[in-house]
């Protein structure tokens, strides 16, 4: 989860209504059936690569959360297979 503080928020951008991210109840099915790490590539796809974002730019976003995924697991006792079998 991401803590933004209202001087931090002011200047994040958000994807302009009409862009396609999957529905919550069609997303919660993706999550279940393949983990959070392959939906999050498709919303990527559809979300920020739509935005405008490249796509080394969004592997550069992607390899940050792996990481910060990677730690909080580890603080939780869980390994990396988890992350792996969830195909990220």
């Amino acid at each position: 989860m991401l803590e933004l503080e209202p001087t931090e928020a002011e200047g994040l951008l958000f994807p302009k209504p009409g862009t396609d991210p999957l529905p919550l109840d069609e997303l919660d099915v993706w999550v279940r059936a393949h983990g959070v790490a392959s939906a999050l590539g498709e919303v990527d796809r559809r979300v920020l690569i739509t935005a405008g974002l490249s796509v080394t730019d969004v592997a550069r976003l992607t390899a940050i959360w792996r990481k910060l995924y990677e730690r909080r697991l580890a603080r939780k006792g869980r390994t990396k297979k988890t992350l792996r079998s969830q195909g990220r």
